[in-house]
């Protein structure tokens, strides 16, 4: 069924004063947070630096701090004097023992007939011979006996007896040292390298006699003459 209406409308009243609808106030957007006028991750890495640079100062001050004391602490200690580590040095002698390996050295024969100066001395002149061996005197008895790498330094051996022995040789208590010879082959098995020096016969016409003798070369002191002391 349909509704029945009516042609009636409510007007409105006139008398009252007209409604107003103010405007409805806008909500306020919220404003990003700052510290500092930084956004808060700015702010945060600042801290962050700050906190690294603050404790690398700290650090570093410690460290110096402990050196300074260190250093301090061995400038305070007395000095004490530096022990020197070198060894003192002397000079060395190396000895060769005669035998089949060893090297002699011989300057036979160019120097046959030649003068030699024992000890650097003209008060100890030698006449040099090779292949030779001088007479020895009756009864001598040889004051060296050792071995000599060349017939220069047996006959150095031989002058040395006579510088030592100066005072006795004088008195007539000790022979002289006016000859030598030197067994120069190192494959003669009898005395290879030896020095032999005693007193030889001294004779004012022929001088020192000597025999061929191809063990030995030799040596004559033909200046005799005891030096002063």
């Amino acid at each position: 069924m349909r509704e029945q209406f009516s042609n009636l409308e409510v007007l409105p009243d006139t008398t009252l004063p007209e409604a107003c609808r103010g405007e409805q106030p806008q909500e306020k957007k919220a404003r990003p947070r700052r510290i500092c006028r930084l956004s808060p991750r700015a702010f945060l890495l600042a801290l962050c630096g700050v906190v690294l640079v603050a404790g690398g100062a700290i650090a570093g001050g410690v460290v110096g701090g402990t050196r300074a004391a260190k250093s301090n602490s061995r400038d305070s200690e007395p000095s004490s004097t530096p022990t020197s580590t070198m060894a003192e040095k002397k000079p060395t002698q190396t000895l060769i023992e005669v035998g089949p390996t060893q090297t002699l050295y011989r300057d036979c024969p160019s120097a046959n007939d030649t003068i030699y100066r024992a000890l650097g001395s003209a008060d100890y002149q030698f006449r040099k011979i090779c292949n030779a061996a001088y007479y020895w005197s009756t009864n001598r008895k040889d004051v060296v006996n050792q071995r000599a790498g060349s017939l220069d330094d047996c006959i150095d051996l031989c002058a040395a007896f006579n510088v030592r022995n100066r005072t006795e040789i004088a008195a007539g208590t000790s022979d002289l040292c006016n000859g030598v010879c030197w067994r120069h082959s190192i494959s003669d098995s009898d005395w290879p390298g030896q020095c032999f020096g005693s007193t030889m016969r001294n004779s004012s016409d022929a001088g020192f006699p000597y025999s061929r003798d191809v063990r030995c070369d030799s040596a004559g002191w033909i200046n005799q003459r005891l030096p002063v002391a």
